[in-house]
C-alpha cells in the first residue's frame, strides 16, 4: 500500500482533497497484543482533519473504555494497561508528555461517579463488575455524543472497505448500542451476512439488502465485550423525490 492515497474523496467528510492520508478504521491502539503480525488492520483514505479530529476522538473512548476492562482477558491484552500508562504522568516522555498524562487523569478522575443502582445506564456489555450487592460502584461517564460519533466513523469505514462505496447523502446512518428493532435485519445479518475475523475478540459482519445495495447492516464486536449493530438506509425522501 502506497505511504498516502491520491487525490480524491475523504471516506469521512465526503469532500475532496488534494492531500490525503490513511486511517485504521479501528484504530491501531484498540488491537490487543494477542493480534497475529499477519492480520490486516484495515484502512480507508480521508482527510488530515477527519483524521485529526477522530484520533482525538478514539483517544478519550479508549481512556474510558480500557478502565472497564479486564487486564487478564486475552481479548484486550495490552490495551488496559496501555490506557493506565497513558494516566501516568511518571512514565511520561519528557515534561510536556508527563504534563498532558497529568492533565488526562485529573480530567478522567473528575469525571468518575459512584452509583448504588447499576441497572440503569450501562453501556451494553460493560454491566459486569466485581463488588457486593448494592454496594456504590465507579462508574466512568461516557459520553454519548463520542459514541455516537464513533460509530459513524466505523460504519462508513467498514462500508467503503469492503464494497469501495461512500455513504452518501442520499442514506440514513443509525447507531444502535443494542439489537435494532427490526429484528429482520439483525437475523438476515447473521444468516446472510459476511463475517471477517480481524483478531482475538474483533470482528465484523456485513450485509447488503438483495434489492437495495444502499440498505446495508454492520455488527461490530470489541473484545469480545462491545458489540455495536449500524445500519445505511435509503432516505425516504430522497426514494420519492
Amino acid at each position: 500500500m502506497k505511504k498516502h492515497p491520491p487525490p480524491g474523496q475523504c471516506v469521512y467528510c465526503l469532500e475532496c482533497h488534494d492531500e490525503l492520508t490513511w486511517d485504521h478504521i479501528l484504530p491501531r491502539s484498540w488491537y490487543p497484543d494477542t493480534t497475529p503480525s499477519d492480520v490486516e488492520k484495515w484502512k480507508v483514505p480521508c482527510c488530515v482533519r477527519c483524521n485529526s479530529a477522530y484520533g482525538r476522538l478514539e483517544e478519550d473512548l479508549l481512556v474510558r473504555l480500557g478502565l472497564c476492562l479486564n487486564s487478564e482477558d486475552f481479548r484486550c491484552a495490552g490495551v488496559p494497561q496501555a490506557v493506565m500508562r497513558s494516566l501516568t504522568p511518571k512514565v511520561g516522555r519528557d515534561e510536556a508528555d508527563s504534563e498532558i498524562r497529568a492533565r488526562r487523569r485529573s480530567k478522567i478522575k473528575n469525571q468518575v461517579v459512584y452509583v448504588s443502582d447499576a441497572s440503569r445506564g450501562i453501556l451494553p456489555g460493560f454491566g459486569d463488575s466485581v463488588g457486593a450487592a448494592n454496594a456504590p460502584r465507579a462508574a466512568v461517564l461516557l459520553p454519548k455524543q463520542e459514541l455516537v460519533r464513533f460509530g459513524e466513523k466505523l460504519l462508513r469505514g467498514i462500508v467503503f472497505r469492503l464494497s469501495g462505496k461512500v455513504i452518501d447523502h442520499s442514506q440514513d446512518i443509525g447507531v444502535h448500542f443494542c439489537e435494532p428493532g427490526r429484528v429482520t435485519y439483525v437475523n438476515a445479518l447473521l444468516r446472510h451476512g459476511d463475517k471477517h475475523e480481524l483478531g482475538p475478540g474483533l470482528s465484523v459482519v456485513y450485509a447488503v439488502a438483495k434489492d437495495n445495495d444502499q440498505a446495508q447492516i454492520v455488527r461490530v464486536t470489541i473484545w469480545d465485550k462491545w458489540v455495536l449493530y449500524y445500519t445505511a438506509m435509503p432516505r425516504a425522501d430522497v426514494a420519492q423525490s
